[in-house]
């Protein structure tokens, strides 16, 4: 019986005039029987029933005047009796380790002891199975943790496994930082990056400013072989912002004449600007100072986008990773 679970009770005892074990008295039970359990936290008695509480085992008692004879006269040998039955009654039970972080271990465990188990799966959020084949008839099931899911055992006399479930949370520390914007000279060409503005700008249309964000990753894996519930899931161990001799970076770069404060393109910026009217055109000056805050400032920028996107989990690639585990039989998984 599982926690909650009901159970029929039959009641069989000896009778009163052949001696006969084993003999059917459910309908002196049913009149004038007393019913009780020996622990009611674990499972509680009534009239042919029990139900679960929790995991453990107690005894359930049932107790009835038998009577002797026909319609109350005595016929020998057939004295009046009481009878008190007793049988065990078994609660069976799976619990989990949960939550556990990513990486670490989780153990499973049916109760109570001398509960016979015949097999034991893990299922995650796609089905994906995984059969225990080592130490199957064990009541415990502990093994590395690396993505969330139910686990389930197989008990003898039950009609339906056990389950319980198990949540895998992510691990802290995996998320990329924000690099800060490094201005570089034009033309750039670096860390990935090839970009220049054109010098001078000469047409509408010219940009004075570009930027670039070169990113960079590596990481490294590893696969669960412990025959536990994740056994064959491949998870990352850890990720860094950099492969090889490169590095993350935001690099932008200014033009080389809007820099210049003594360039024809500069001193052409005459500061006659009129907002009110929009006439006239932006300092050389506010157009520099424009320029650097459009493409690396911390507002209204393209910089700000790339801030506000790498600390949104859903785009940040090291926390992405994190939670990227996969099962050879059905390929990558996404749990994060």
């Amino acid at each position: 019986m599982v926690v909650n679970g009901l159970l029929q009770i039959d009641t069989f005892g000896t009778n009163n005039c052949s001696g006969q074990k084993g003999y059917n008295l459910s309908g002196y039970f049913n009149s004038t029987g007393v019913w009780w359990s020996g622990n009611s936290a674990i499972a509680q008695v009534t009239a042919f029933q029990g139900k679960g509480m929790a995991p453990g085992t107690t005894t359930g008692y049932g107790k009835a005047v038998i009577p002797n004879g026909d319609g109350g006269r005595p016929k020998p040998p057939c004295p009046q009796l009481d009878q008190l039955a007793g049988n065990q009654i078994p609660v069976s039970a799976l619990t989990c380790t949960s939550p556990v972080t990513r990486g670490g271990s989780a153990t499973c465990t049916v109760t109570p002891s001398g509960t016979t188990v015949t097999g034991w799966q893990f299922k995650d959020g796609s089905n994906n199975p995984v059969t225990r084949t080592q130490d199957v008839g064990s009541l415990t099931w502990p093994g590395k943790m690396v993505t969330s899911g139910t686990v389930s055992a197989t008990v003898s006399g039950l009609s339906t496994p056990l389950t319980a479930s198990i949540t895998v949370n992510a691990r802290a520390n995996f998320a990329f930082t924000a690099v800060s914007p490094v201005l570089e000279n034009d033309p750039f060409s670096g860390d990935g990056c090839s970009i220049n503005v054109p010098s001078p700008p000469q047409q509408s249309g010219d940009a004075v400013g570009i930027f670039c964000l070169a990113q960079y990753f590596s990481l490294n894996t590893a696969m669960v072989s412990d025959d536990g519930p994740n056994n064959g899931y491949s998870y990352v161990t850890s990720i860094s912002s950099s492969s090889g001799s490169s590095t993350t970076g935001y690099f932008y770069v200014i033009s080389p004449d809007l820099q210049n404060s003594s360039s024809v393109f500069y001193l052409a910026q005459c500061g006659n600007y009129n907002p009110t009217a929009q006439t006239g055109f932006i300092s050389g000056t506010n157009l520099l100072t424009d320029t650097k805050r459009h493409e690396a400032g911390t507002l209204q920028s393209h910089y700000e986008n790339y801030t506000v996107a790498q600390n949104n989990s859903a785009n940040n690639l090291g926390t992405v990773a994190e939670g990227e585990t996969g099962i050879e039989s059905a390929g990558p998984s996404r749990t994060a």
